[in-house]
């Protein structure tokens, strides 16, 4: 019997050279969570239901059997990791068809853990709403512990006439356990294009050791802040709302500020609280209130 040759398969000369990262050792040294979703929703036989779901690792959606009475699709996103750290990637893309109506949330807080320093954790997400259509973006908060590291971006792109509601919530520290975010960092990124132009974006910059946590310019020793944009629709009318809203309490520090950019409406409210308790008191009237709709029962289960 002949024997087998010994150089069966490439040869370790024909194989490309690649240099090893003190990145790349790290991904080779711990176990990296990775996941991926692609969503496409649609008006069939008069209601909007889901067209499409494609979900890889740790990224999960499911649907609450239920319609509100706006005929709206509620959508929960899970991540079943439980929580994310340096070198974790998520990736979320979402098409609605037009006329469609949907509404996105989490399953539970996003918690951020510590991380080392050469390390963030990946975060994109990407909304396309085509003409008529409506979407709510309400993720529950996400909680950045000490020495967390995380990049995050958020593109949303509207047809002529869609309209969407964006919500987040950031709450810097566990304060109920005496955790001071005194390190870490947060690149958020957010761009928003109505009709192909772009309309808004912000480039969100935030060390645990710099002013913007406790300086007057910045967070002002708040660990609660909370952003919410509002595009398309009339909403001046919505400001005013909002203005009573915010105007009942004095737990919280918010300002509002309207604008008419490209021939659409921009609303942007900004809120700082002590504590997501008192943060969660006047959010959530609020996003019914600007949103005509229920909020997402996974919130109040």
């Amino acid at each position: 019997m002949k024997s087998l040759p010994n150089n069966i398969g490439p040869s370790v000369d024909s194989a490309p050279e690649k240099s090893i990262t003190q990145e790349t050792k790290l991904h080779s040294l711990y176990q990296r969570t990775v996941g991926r979703c692609r969503i496409s929703c649609g008006i069939r036989r008069g209601k909007t239901r889901l067209n499409t779901l494609y979900q890889e690792g740790a990224f999960k959606m499911r649907l609450p059997r239920y319609h509100n009475s706006h005929d709206r699709l509620q959508a929960v996103l899970i991540n079943t990791s439980g929580g994310l750290t340096g070198g974790d990637d998520m990736c979320l893309k979402i098409d609605i068809g037009e006329k469609a109506k949907v509404s996105f949330t989490t399953q539970a807080c996003e918690k951020f853990y510590k991380s080392t320093e050469t390390e963030f954790c990946h975060i994109d997400n990407e909304l396309n709403i085509a003409a008529n259509a409506s979407a709510l973006w309400l993720p529950q908060e996400s909680i950045l512990f000490r020495n967390s590291h995380v990049r995050r971006k958020l593109r949303v792109n509207l047809a002529k006439n869609a309209q969407v509601m964006l919500a987040e919530t950031l709450i810097f520290g566990r304060s109920s356990s005496g955790e001071i975010y005194d390190k870490g960092r947060l690149h958020d990124d957010w761009d928003i294009t109505y009709d192909g132009q772009l309309i808004h974006s912000e480039r969100l910059r935030i060390n645990g050791e710099n002013s913007l946590m406790n300086g007057s310019a910045g967070l002002s020793g708040h660990k609660v802040l909370s952003t919410l944009v509002l595009i398309g629709g009339a909403l001046e009318h919505k400001q005013q709302e909002a203005k009573t809203i915010l105007g009942e309490t004095d737990q919280i520090i918010s300002g509002t500020s309207l604008w008419s950019v490209s021939g659409v409406d921009k609303l942007v409210i900004r809120l700082m609280a002590r504590n997501g308790y008192e943060m969660r008191k006047t959010l959530c009237p609020l996003i019914k209130t600007l949103s005509d709709d229920e909020l997402p029962r996974i919130w109040t289960t």
